[in-house]
């Protein structure tokens, strides 16, 4: 058999800040996104608090007054996080519980071009179980493995399925197998803890497969923290317990008689 392993870069849909010309530029915008999600996690907004929160948007045109910038836009369910005093704005809520909502970052389609490519990609390596990372979601996946695949002439997989990750900007984990390669067991690992909190960043997402030959083939498909988002130092702390915790799943599953195991997916992660 041929197992692979393929960054599709979101087949139909990605976020703005990623497509921009270089990491340089989108990063500043995936720190601020990072950062306003967690000021409003807060119980009480302190006036500081309120203050690098109107800062934050206010670097974003439009966000603060119209609640959508190009990159971030602001979803207020009930309309309580702003006021407008006086012909000024200003955090109206008291603290998380005062209001619901929360900030997300804006998508763009993808080139339909870029996506015939990926699959033209795939089509050349052959694999009869492929891995593949940063898709958007299964829906997605599906539609590109029954039209996109088929339209550069490359046959479809038999299955497709994909668990929902812990990164808000739809870059997560699947898997296709080809007939007679079936996914009989999957388990995620988005909640795994260790001392110092949750441990994956999208997901070590664990995938069951029986063979042709009858045997049996246990994935860990994983999208390790990328070194380019955040401090390197906070980066680098992060990634080795990712690395620790899938060697401790790995280990484990070998003491149990497992035979063929396999770590894959995008580990050594360059800047998104």
């Amino acid at each position: 058999m041929r197992l692979a392993t393929f960054n599709v870069e979101n087949l139909f849909d990605r976020v703005k800040a990623l497509n921009l010309d270089s990491w340089a530029e989108g990063k500043p915008v995936l720190d601020d996104f990072k950062r306003l999600n967690e000021l409003i996690q807060e119980a009480e907004y302190s006036p500081a608090t309120k203050s690098e929160l109107l800062k934050i948007m206010k670097r974003h045109k439009g966000l603060l007054t119209n609640g959508v910038s190009k990159f971030i836009r602001l979803r207020d369910a009930r309309g309580g996080f702003l006021k407008k005093t006086g012909g000024k704005i200003e955090v109206y809520a008291r603290g998380r519980s005062d209001w619901m909502g929360w900030f997300e970052l804006e998508t763009e389609p993808v080139k339909e071009t870029a996506t015939e490519n990926t699959a033209r990609i795939i089509g050349l390596l052959r694999a009869d179980v492929l891995c593949v990372i940063e898709a958007e979601d299964r829906t997605g996946l599906k539609r590109f493995n029954k039209d996109v695949l088929t339209s550069v002439a490359v046959d479809a997989f038999s299955h497709v399925m994909l668990i929902d990750g812990e990164d808000e900007r739809g870059i997560d984990v699947g898997i296709l197998t080809k007939p007679g390669f079936n996914i009989v067991r999957m388990l995620s690992h988005v909640d795994d803890q260790d001392k110092k909190g949750g441990i994956f960043s999208r997901d070590c997402a664990e995938y069951e497969i029986t063979t042709k030959q009858g045997n049996t083939l246990l994935l860990l498909v994983n999208h390790f923290k990328s070194k380019g988002f955040g401090k390197p130092a906070e980066s680098a702390a992060k990634r080795l317990r990712q690395a620790k915790r899938v060697r401790a799943i790995c280990d484990q599953y070998i003491s149990k008689g497992y035979e063929f195991v396999a770590v894959i997916g995008d580990l050594n992660d360059s800047p998104d």
